[in-house]
């Protein structure tokens, strides 16, 4: 498994398990994961790309996410740009459905399966 899939899924691991009092460092590093597999896969395009949401559009392209793949990406960018920006609390439960879009994002990208330890934590629905 490549170094990038295993440091993705290690991370989304660790975001699961940490802490209530660290929720929001927990959102932090998944922003920063997002935003690392956004810069990744479009870092050979000539495309300006100038917010989060233009990326997430181009990964949808790329990678012909469904509608609801796409809802689930822009609902944890909202939802981390609320709680980075102290506008809201971020909640377990909201955490691990968001651990979940990512975790699937990771698995499309690279067309590998979720670790065992890892897909244990996370919800089974949205």
């Amino acid at each position: 498994m490549d170094i990038e899939v295993q440091e993705s899924f290690a991370l989304l691991q660790s975001v699961c398990l940490i802490g209530d009092a660290k929720l929001g460092i927990a959102y932090k590093q998944m922003r920063d994961l997002l935003e690392r597999l956004c810069h990744i896969q479009s870092c050979d395009e000539s495309l300006q790309m100038t917010d989060l949401s233009a990326r997430i559009s181009y990964l949808a392209a790329k990678y012909n996410l469904s509608f609801s793949e796409q809802n689930r990406l822009h609902t944890f960018r909202f939802t981390s740009n609320a709680i980075l920006n102290k506008k809201a609390k971020p909640q377990r439960g909201f955490l691990l459905r968001d651990a979940r879009t990512l975790s699937c994002l990771v698995r499309r990208i690279y067309g590998v399966d979720i670790p065992d330890d890892l897909y244990r934590l996370l919800p089974r629905v949205d």
